[in-house]
């Protein structure tokens, strides 16, 4: 179980191109990314990114790599030990993690990549961690039954926020699930945990 954290100017300058290129579905499902200020982003160039991030890249990363880390280990035995019980012994253990200060707060990609937001104040930074990595356990699962990204948000809302997870204290819901807890919650009671 490890978690290997990144982050450096390349990676930044990635982070703003593919948030450049889904910045339509980001729009569509009501995210507001964090993009560089005083660019025109219709016709940034990569030249352009780099030349921002060479001026607006400081290492202030390192705190919150160590704040991740120190709070990733308080939990990291429970929470894996209680998502193998959910989702079966296989599960990945072992996270890619980048920092960032643009796009959204946190995302994912399969297999085991995680990107953190360090200026997203609203969660703290562990809390985006777990998050982004129930969001990893589900994927499979969201992708065969079709499940739609704010759907998708209130199930892993729902698994964090349940007596299975209580010892993470993490408290947290989205300002807006566009109504889809009208019937999420009722098929979450009772499919959910089930024995």
């Amino acid at each position: 179980m490890s978690l290997n954290i990144k982050y450096s100017k390349e990676l930044e300058v990635e982070r703003i191109k593919n948030t450049l290129n889904k910045l339509d579905w980001y729009d569509k499902h009501g995210y507001r990314p964090r993009l560089p200020e005083n660019i025109d982003l219709k016709h940034i160039s990569t030249e352009d990114i780099y030349s921002y991030i060479e001026k607006d890249y400081k290492d202030d990363y390192s705190k919150i790599s160590d704040e991740i880390k120190a709070g990733y280990k308080i939990l990291e035995d429970a929470y894996i030990k209680e998502l193998k019980e959910v989702f079966g012994n296989n599960i990945i253990t072992d996270f890619d993690v980048t920092l960032t200060k643009y796009g959204v707060g946190g995302s994912y990609g399969l297999p085991n990549k995680i990107i953190i937001n360090i200026l997203f104040i609203k969660k703290p930074p562990t809390k985006i961690l777990i998050h982004e990595i129930c969001h990893l356990m589900v994927e499979d699962h969201v992708l065969k039954n079709g499940i739609l990204q704010r759907e998708k948000e209130r199930v892993v809302d729902l698994i964090l926020n349940s007596k299975k997870f209580e010892f993470l204290n993490y408290d947290w819901w989205q300002d807006s699930y566009d109504n889809t807890e009208k019937y999420i919650d009722d098929l979450f009671e009772r499919e959910f945990f089930k024995s």
